[in-house]
């Protein structure tokens, strides 16, 4: 009988019970009475376009727009700096095999504006041929009270 005690009381100890629970009901509150100082939801465009395959000549008369910013709420911020990053697809014939082979290069720099300067402007229009991608990444905002925010990265491909 204390066997049956004994092997009673650990296979009721090993068996997991769950404990009772309640039931908390989340009120949700809608996009509209947000409060003020919630963290924005910043998107970044290049003039007005998001991210896209583009044309080129599109993309050679956007390069002359500026980065600009805007949160969930439709309020405006400085764009103060990003990174550009230039992708271009070529091809070299490989000494060994004489065969064509695909390559890619990769340049970036970090600019402190809300477009690239002109140098880079003008190189990147000439460059351009499709398949290349343009990617606008760390874009760092500004809003009217000096904080500072990172905003959503653009990826461009250009259109064949």
């Amino acid at each position: 009988m204390r066997t049956f005690i004994i092997l009673f009381l650990l296979l009721a100890a090993a068996l997991p019970l769950p404990a009772q629970q309640t039931k908390v009901q989340k009120k949700e509150v809608p996009a509209s009475k947000a409060r003020a100082d919630a963290f924005p939801r910043i998107t970044t465009t290049l003039g007005n376009v998001l991210s896209n395959t583009i044309a080129r000549s599109k993309m050679q008369q956007l390069l002359d727009s500026s980065l600009h910013a805007r949160d969930q709420f439709n309020h405006v911020y400085q764009v103060i700096g990003f990174d550009l990053g230039f992708q271009q697809n070529g091809t070299f014939i490989d000494e060994k095999t004489g065969q064509s082979k695909p390559v890619q290069d990769y340049v970036s720099f970090s600019f402190r504006a809300s477009k690239p300067d002109t140098l880079w402007r003008n190189r990147i229009r000439a460059e351009m041929r499709p398949g290349d991608a343009l990617f606008f990444d760390k874009v760092l905002v500004k809003d009217s009270k000096g904080n500072k925010y990172l905003s959503s990265p653009l990826h461009f491909v250009i259109a064949p």
